[in-house]
């Protein structure tokens, strides 16, 4: 036991000594406080390059407590309040290094940057001022102090900077840049073009000035001559891809459709061009209806070269499956995006855009069976929760309806559209399950959202005449409806039908009357309803005559046949 107390002892007096009677690098002994002070400097800053900034942080307060005049801490501190976000603290501390080491130029730069940060431009010249005045033989700074007059507004004290520069050190690239964007900006086209030919005679193999040349050109509509500098620029770079994509939009922005086609085919077929700037190409071609309309078939055969040299690429077939929803090809994006889901479950997004291809083409027993297959989580979107409760909805499944459009109602984040849409299908499905009461009171809520949505005007209207119940409110709605569209047979033969509930039947019959006149002569429901207002007004021949009518049309009503007591 006491051997151990005798080695912990000597252990503790060997660490003790170390920290006690450390050297610096003179030889002299530190004192406690500078020991501490190195060692919380040091470990805060390996702290801050692994990106710990709240320890280092701490760290660095604690140097700050032992020594309040480091300019070094506070700029260390103000750096990080600037990567973390704290723009105050940043100016705070970056102001006080500079303070302490006002001929410290990198505590200039800091405050400078901080400032910029917080978009105070004219406090961050003035910092610059300052370093240039102190640095006059450094290009960089002037430089910098030229582009922050440029986005100051302040032109012509950059124009005078920059030509200063230009005497004192040449003409270069981001000099000629930089007064082509004053230019510019400025339309001062004949200055803006004569930099950009200074700097193709100095710069001659440089194609990015052949490029600016071009695009000024057709910016002030000198077709012909931007033509000419893409064509000397791609000569000296066949595969400039800045070329190649300004090329594009000068021809999209013509219009020059075929070759736009053109250039959009090189695009595609080339290898040195991203799948991401290949799918923004197309994506521009398909989201303008002239292509679709008037170049399918060339649209859909660079989609052809695409998917041939990506054929396993999901992107690829989404790409396809747009292309085919805007020219209405409906089928075809269906299979596009069946092909996406079977290769990849979890891809909700496309799954989501299946559905609404499907439930445009009615096949809803194909949006129930993808939505109810195993492992599928549709929590972060509730129109696939939609989508499935419209399908079992239309497939008369109103339990399983109903069980998951109130699932999905709790995934709604502040969409009134999608809550609309929700509040529509649960009167719907309330209604068919003859749970009145929360049927209207759901439709009533969708109203809330849209006073003239015709669709659930027309429904609800309809379904209050059903049950001979509320039909003020039935009247208010379906007439409402009818102020937006007054020759749509179906509205108009709900009016009719509501009159017919109120025993207003002269007036129903005009109504009815007024729908099969305006496409509803084949409509059997409207027909329906017309036989029954005129057997209320004896008028059994009529009546008869448009029975016969919904036989032609190969349907039987049975209740209507015993109203009229008809055997055959």
């Amino acid at each position: 036991m006491k051997k151990a107390i005798v080695i912990v002892l000597i252990v503790f007096c060997s660490f003790g000594c170390s920290i006690f009677f450390r050297k610096d690098q003179t030889g002299k002994f530190l004192d406690n406080n500078q020991i501490e002070y190195n060692y919380c400097f040091t470990e805060a800053t390996k702290q801050k390059i692994f990106g710990n900034y709240s320890q280092a942080l701490n760290l660095f307060y604690r140097c700050n407590k032992i020594n309040k005049n480091s300019a070094a801490v506070d700029f260390q501190i103000s750096d990080i309040y600037s990567i973390t976000g704290d723009k105050k603290g940043a100016l705070n501390f970056a102001r006080l290094a500079v303070d302490l080491d006002n001929k410290n130029v990198w505590y200039k730069i800091h405050l400078a940057y901080v400032y910029q940060l917080d978009e105070k431009i004219d406090s961050t010249i003035y910092i610059y001022r300052k370093i240039v005045k102190a640095n006059p033989n450094k290009y960089e700074y002037q430089f910098n102090l030229s582009l922050l007059f440029v986005r100051n507004n302040q032109y012509k004290a950059a124009i005078k900077l920059l030509r200063k520069l230009e005497r004192n050190y040449g003409f270069n690239k981001e000099i000629a840049v930089t007064l082509y964007k004053i230019y510019t900006i400025q339309t001062r086209n004949k200055n803006a073009i004569k930099v950009l030919f200074e700097a193709i005679e100095k710069y001659p193999e440089e194609t990015h000035f052949f490029g600016l040349l071009a695009e000024h050109y057709a910016s002030i509509g000198e077709n012909e001559l931007a033509l000419g500098y893409y064509d000397k620029l791609l000569n000296l770079d066949p595969e400039n891809q800045k070329g190649i994509l300004s090329l594009f939009e000068f021809f999209r922005n013509l219009p020059n459709y075929d070759k736009t086609l053109d250039v959009s085919r090189k695009i595609i077929g080339s290898e040195n061009f991203s799948m991401e700037i290949k799918i923004d190409n197309i994506n521009t071609l398909i989201n303008e209806k002239v292509y679709i309309t008037r170049y399918f078939s060339d649209i859909k055969n660079i989609l052809g070269l695409f998917l041939k040299m990506n054929n396993e690429d999901p992107k690829v077939h989404i790409l396809y499956a747009d292309f085919y929803i805007k020219a209405d090809s409906l089928v075809q994006a269906k299979n596009e995006l069946l092909w996406v889901i079977n290769n990849d479950k979890n891809d909700l997004k496309s799954r989501e855009k299946l559905f609404n291809v499907l439930n445009s083409l009615g096949e809803y027993n194909a949006i129930f069976k993808f939505s109810c297959e195993k492992n599928l989580d549709f929590s972060d979107r509730p129109n696939l929760y939609l989508f499935k409760g419209i399908a079992a909805y239309q497939l008369k499944k109103y339990d399983i309806s109903l069980q998951t459009l109130i699932k999905g109602l709790t995934f709604v984040n502040n969409s009134k559209i999608l809550e609309l849409q929700y509040y529509t299908f649960l009167g719907e499905t309330y209604n068919a399950l003859n749970e009145f009461e929360k049927s209207d009171f759901f439709f009533e809520k969708a109203l809330e959202i849209d006073k003239q949505n015709i669709f659930i005007l027309n429904n609800y209207s309809y379904y209050l005449a059903e049950r001979s119940e509320k039909l003020d409110t039935a009247i208010e709605y379906i007439r409402r409806c009818l102020e937006f569209q007054p020759k749509n047979y179906l509205y108009l033969d709900t009016y009719g039908w509501i009159l017919y509930k109120e025993k207003k039947y002269d007036e129903a019959k005009i109504e009815l009357q007024n729908a099969i006149e305006n496409g509803g002569s084949i409509n059997e429901n409207l027909l329906a309803h017309y036989i029954w207002v005129l057997v209320k007004l004896n008028l059994l021949e009529e009546a008869k005559k448009n029975y016969y009518v919904i036989r032609k049309l190969g349907k039987e009503n049975c209740e209507i046949k015993t109203l009229l007591k008809i055997s055959e």
